[in-house]
């Protein structure tokens, strides 16, 4: 099996002035700290065991060299108003779309160039959305780990065992790897491109914005007004069945007369007959009335 190095800690000597004699467990652990740190995340404490190994039998003379086998072409990001509500658009996603041009154009890649792609799959729609934005075909494989479900759904882990699965598969097979990221509601997205070879010019692109300051969305965010009631535009909607398989309640954002967004529940049983019988509801106009909640109806 080939392993996979996601961080590197490494004891050569003790400082000068320490002339106390270090037990073997203290260095494993100080190394082990190191390479936590040289990861990123916080790992020990999800690890259920290590195993020593004779420096004979590992292969790898030097550890530096074998993380840096792979060479990370450039990276870009967008998001998307925080409040889902406010969204301008829920076909598409502009943010994703900003977030593939721009690593595109850092990368100086296109989609011809991924050999392999790990698109994030925290629900159905986001590998599509993705996929879409790649332009890439319907039938082409869409990850490297095994998507999110299927893999085991690791909460907020997932991209650092994608980026793994990716560097083994480069590693084993070369070519370029593509990794797509989101975060909270469709809201933060983030690309990322790995190759087997560096970039022509051997530098890692500088961030377009300030990595420590929270980028604003790629598009001003809607208006959003919780007490409306009158005439709406139908944006988009989901219904709920019960268990007999019925529609049972729906939830619907909606524009308000003046460009507003409205957000309303659907419980009027003439409505979610009419928004699950197969023709298209989104676009048709309704009504808004408040209640306990806001409820829409056609």
């Amino acid at each position: 099996m080939l392993p996979v190095v996601v961080g590197v800690g490494q004891v050569t000597r003790r400082d000068e002035q320490d002339l106390a004699p270090a037990e073997p467990l203290e260095l494993l652990l100080e190394a082990a700290r190191a390479a936590e740190r040289d990861t990123g995340v916080r790992i020990l404490e999800r690890v259920d065991s290590i195993e020593l190994m004779p420096v004979g039998a590992w292969p790898y003379d030097d550890l530096g060299a074998l993380v840096v086998e792979l060479h990370p072409l450039g990276g870009a990001g967008a998001d998307e108003p925080t409040d889902p509500r406010a969204r301008r658009e829920y076909h598409r996603v502009p943010a994703l779309e900003a977030t593939v041009r721009d690593v595109q154009s850092v990368t100086d890649t296109d989609p011809r160039d991924y050999d392999h792609v790990e698109l994030y799959s925290c629900f159905p729609i986001m590998p599509k959305l993705t996929r879409r934005a790649l332009g890439r075909d319907a039938t082409a494989p869409i990850s490297v780990t095994g998507g999110l479900s299927f893999f085991g759904g690791p909460g907020s882990n997932y991209l650092t065992h994608a980026l793994a699965a990716m560097v083994e598969h480069l590693r084993t097979i070369g070519g370029t790897g593509f990794i797509h990221g989101v975060g909270m509601f469709n809201t933060k997205h983030h690309a990322l491109v790995i190759a087997d070879h560096p970039r022509a010019d051997g530098a890692y692109p500088a961030p377009r914005y300030d990595v420590g300051v929270p980028r604003p969305p790629v598009s001003d965010p809607a208006p959003v007004v919780e007490d409306y009631s009158g005439r709406v535009r139908l944006l988009t909607f989901t219904v709920m069945f019960d268990r007999d398989g019925a529609p049972d309640r729906g939830a619907a954002i909606c524009t308000g007369a003046h460009g507003e967004r409205v957000v309303a529940a659907v419980h009027d049983r003439d409505t979610l007959a009419q928004l699950t019988d197969g023709t298209e509801a989104v676009g048709r106009a309704g009504t808004v009335t408040i209640g306990t909640v806001p409820e829409f109806s056609f």
